[in-house]
């Protein structure tokens, strides 16, 4: 199974990314050009392209969800009911994993970007932000991770988790580096605007 952690599979994310970004770059032009013609009309936007979503075409896939699955288990085995199992957030919460199966969840999974995880209430960034970095490996895929995240969902990285605590603080604290995520966390704080935990599901921005 990791055999499959090669650039191999991270050109295969990429290529799926692209075309997914093409597609939204023609939605949005479409977009523009109905909101000229017709100025006075509440256009909604154009919907995101569901087939990036879609990974049934890689082979591994299941593999990678069992694993997932049953480390979900073990962790919240004590808790009843069991919480929903969500793939991206048991991938952030096992310190070194791959990045790209942590990319392919969140290529199948966008939504879960911007959702509260079970415990801190942190967004999946708090938990890699947390990693520990005692090794060069780890520390490589951290960086790896938190930058993806980071570029996928910039206001993640305002967020406070229920001990407000945002993603760069809990990266200063686990000893990251500079260039393996803090450069990018501290460039997305720049506007010194931040997210709140208001309810599960739930971010507002105050200044």
């Amino acid at each position: 199974l990791l055999s499959c952690n090669s650039f191999d599979v991270m050109e295969h994310i990429q290529q799926q990314q692209a075309r997914s970004s093409l597609v939204r770059l023609r939605d949005r032009r479409r977009q523009r050009a109905i909101s000229a013609e017709r100025p006075d009309e509440d256009i909604q936007g154009l919907p995101v392209p569901a087939g990036r979503r879609n990974c049934e075409g890689l082979f591994w896939w299941q593999f990678v969800l069992t694993i997932l699955r049953s480390e979900h288990e073990h962790t919240f085995r004590e808790f009843r009911p069991m919480p929903p199992f969500n793939p991206l957030h048991t991938a952030s919460q096992i310190s070194g994993f791959p990045p790209a199966f942590t990319l392919i969840c969140m290529w199948a999974y966008p939504s879960q970007l911007r959702t509260p995880c079970i415990g801190d209430s942190g967004l999946p960034i708090h938990s890699v932000a947390h990693w520990d970095v005692s090794n060069n490996g780890n520390q490589a895929r951290k960086g790896i991770t938190l930058v993806e995240m980071a570029h996928d969902h910039p206001s993640s990285c305002r967020y406070r988790d229920r001990k407000g605590k945002t993603p760069l603080s809990l990266a200063l604290e686990s000893g990251t580096s500079w260039q393996s995520g803090v450069r990018r966390l501290t460039l997305a704080q720049k506007e010194n605007s931040f997210v709140k935990r208001l309810s599960p599901g739930a971010m507002t921005m105050e200044e």
